[in-house]
């Protein structure tokens, strides 16, 4: 994803990626709003690739890198600035 808030889905429009809807909570915290700088956490679920995020639009540097099966409760780099996300191979 090169830019949280350039996702073009096919229509020929840049639109800006937004978190889910739906939860276990109604309305799930942080529904409907952007994820481009508005990431305190994450979860890698993949079995085998690296989850990297950059602070800033299109891969740049600094970067928070999350294993596979990684959990991390609260960002130190790119804590509120995420802006893009890449798969690494390990």
């Amino acid at each position: 994803m090169y830019d949280f808030n350039a996702l073009r889905p096919g229509d020929g429009h840049a639109h800006a990626l937004k978190y889910c809807l739906f939860g276990a909570s109604s309305p799930w915290p942080g529904s409907g709003q952007s994820i481009k700088n508005n990431a305190a956490s994450g979860e890698n679920t993949h079995s085998k690739y690296m989850a990297r995020i950059y602070y800033y639009s299109g891969y740049k540097k600094p970067y928070q890198t999350m294993g596979a099966y990684q959990q991390i409760d609260r960002f130190t780099t790119v804590y509120n600035e995420n802006a893009s996300f890449a798969w690494i191979q390990p």
